[in-house]
């Protein structure tokens, strides 16, 4: 696990440093614009939570943000979804359930959380964005199994 934390935290440095993302908010098109870089074959792009594409191929990877299309708070909070093998695998940076955060059963594949034990954010962080991506990382650069202990 601690293996798995410390390459994530590598990822996440190089997209916070390397990036125009930096460690604050960021905004959709530039998490589009990174997310089409780090996984050129895979990328699905960004959506609102009521937006998910239901039919999206195997290995698709895309940020999603808490936010459905009828609010009107300019967005809330972003996670990473992967389309894995006929469900969903879902990666939260403040490792919560995806259950209790957001309605993906209009999708109709199975939803499978990260391992919740452990966030990586804090409350005071604001990088989300970055996260997912880092966490994306740990799945198309090194593979499920580590991906799944986030």
């Amino acid at each position: 696990m601690q293996q798995v934390n410390e390459l994530f935290e590598e990822f996440l440095n190089e997209i916070e440093t390397k990036t125009i993302l930096g460690n604050q908010t960021t905004w959709s098109n530039d998490l589009n614009n990174v997310g089409k870089v780090l996984f050129p074959d895979k990328w699905y792009g960004i959506h609102l939570a009521d937006k998910v594409p239901k039919n999206t191929p195997n290995g698709a990877m895309m940020i999603v943000n808490l936010t459905s299309s009828k609010d009107n708070d300019g967005g809330t909070h972003w996670i990473l979804l992967i389309h894995h093998n006929n469900k969903y695998l879902c990666y939260d940076s403040f490792n919560r359930s995806h259950v209790n955060i957001i309605d993906l059963s209009y999708l109709g594949k199975k939803v499978k959380d990260t391992d919740l034990q452990y966030a990586q954010q804090t409350v005071l962080e604001t990088n989300c964005g970055q996260q997912s991506l880092s966490a994306g990382c740990v799945y198309y650069y090194i593979g499920l199994k580590p991906f799944m202990l986030l």
